[in-house]
């Protein structure tokens, strides 16, 4: 079957879009449906088509075809379930939507904030306020991003040659810090590095995983230090949340971060009509999905984003020998909450129950 791509949306005026319209561009809601697209395509239509840049992992197949429907969802979450199929993760930095393996891609921003700390102490905040755009045409190899890399922020790579030969796709990393540019290149190759005392030397060392960030929050509303403890330690087990005298510390992704912020002033928390609309029960709601060998539970993560809360009864789950992980094909239109779960968790021979904006998985008895 020849590769067709059908898009449907609303095209961005303005060259590469960063800053706060970066984020909100990605929540504007799309309506496309792919049949035997690769993934290249996909991606370039979905990413440059709204002026937003995009780069693809070197250790994922740009070749590979997907079939897909995203029906008035946002950007964001419809390119994430696509990549979420092929094995990979969708990250957007400040002004960069970086897709990759997941290992990695899950600590790129991590990374990234670490290295700019870094940065900023090495060379006494010199570095860090500098952004500059790089791009790159078809068939550059990354040792010539790299040297354009160091022309733009006055920077000296020490041992580029650990970096092997390649070449790469046109693309562009727009206003980017050093750190940014430095870290979306390197991790492609489980690269990273260190710098000089002057910060203006740059020594590329094997990846290693960023350390933590640390963060306070205070209780809000009618939470507690105990309550806010308990119920993040739940939600957040990767996390590590340590109870001080009127707040708790928080140690983890810059992600779970955000998280954490978002879940104490708003959510749980917020209360009355002056605090926004309500999401919409998921008895009112109806779905549409064709997805083939997709990780159960990513789909099933991807309810969360719309202010579902999922639980997952782990001991059922592993009594009943549960793998969530299992890839499956799924094809509804217009479903109900309970036929869209029964075509997501029959295949995993999982159950689901519904309540309110709650939803319980299960194993079968």
């Amino acid at each position: 079957m020849p590769s067709t791509l059908l898009i449907v949306m609303m095209i961005a005026a303005d060259p590469w879009v960063t800053g706060p319209k970066f984020a909100s561009e990605w929540d504007r809601p799309l309506t496309a449906v792919f049949e035997n697209a690769e993934l290249r395509d996909v991606l370039h239509r979905l990413g440059p088509e709204r002026n937003l840049a995009v780069i693809l992992d070197r250790r994922i197949d740009p070749n590979q075809t997907v079939t897909f429907s995203i029906q008035q969802e946002p950007l964001r979450i419809g390119l994430a379930r696509i990549v979420a199929s092929r094995g990979a993760e969708l990250v957007l930095t400040e002004n960069v939507a970086y897709v990759g393996p997941t290992e990695r891609a899950r600590l790129l921003r991590t990374a990234i904030v670490q290295a700019e700390r870094g940065m900023a102490t090495e060379s006494t905040k010199r570095l860090v306020p500098i952004r500059k755009t790089i791009a790159w045409d078809d068939l550059t190899t990354p040792r010539s991003i790299l040297e354009r890399i160091e022309g733009a922020y006055n920077l000296r790579v020490d041992n580029p040659d650990l970096v092997p030969h390649d070449l790469w796709g046109k693309a562009t990393l727009p206003n980017v810090t050093p750190a940014e540019a430095l870290a979306v290149v390197l991790i492609q190759f489980d690269l990273s590095w260190t710098c000089e005392p002057k910060g203006r030397r740059v020594k590329l060392v094997p990846w290693h995983d960023p350390d933590p960030i640390d963060r306070s929050f205070q209780p809000r509303g009618k939470m507690t230090v105990a309550s806010v403890l308990e119920e993040g330690t739940a939600r957040w087990p990767e996390a590590k949340f340590t109870a001080r005298d009127k707040d708790v510390l928080v140690r983890g992704r810059v992600e779970d971060l955000e998280q954490v912020a978002k879940w104490l002033t708003s959510g749980l928390n917020r209360v009355g009509p002056k605090d926004g609309p309500a999401p919409t029960p998921l008895s009112q709601r109806r779905f549409t999905l064709s997805e083939k060998n997709v990780p159960a539970v990513a789909v099933l993560k991807e309810l969360e984003k719309t202010g579902v809360e999922l639980v997952l009864d782990e001991d059922s789950l592993s009594t009943s020998g549960v793998d969530l992980n299992r890839l499956v094909t799924i094809a509804v239109q217009k479903a109900t909450i309970d036929e869209f779960l029964q075509a997501v968790l029959d295949p995993v021979h999982a159950v689901a129950e519904v309540e309110g904006l709650t939803i319980t998985i299960r194993g079968k008895p």
